[in-house]
């Protein structure tokens, strides 16, 4: 039991290393791929009147 904890411990602590030297996705990142049919182009900021816009990285294989 103790040798598996400790196995997970390393891995959780390698994963927060790994998660913590990446860069920041770029804010176009955050609002791709939300909808599987863009019906809106743009998406709700946090400001109402900066909207951002919608993209596609592909087509929806989920839909």
């Amino acid at each position: 039991m103790k040798k598996m904890e400790s196995d997970i411990r390393k891995e959780v602590d390698d994963a927060v290393k790994i998660a913590k030297t990446d860069n920041e996705i770029p804010l176009s990142e955050l609002t791709t791929d939300i909808y599987a049919y863009g019906i809106e182009k743009e998406i709700r900021n946090t400001t109402p009147f900066q909207p951002l816009l919608h993209s596609n990285l592909g087509p929806a294989i989920n839909a």
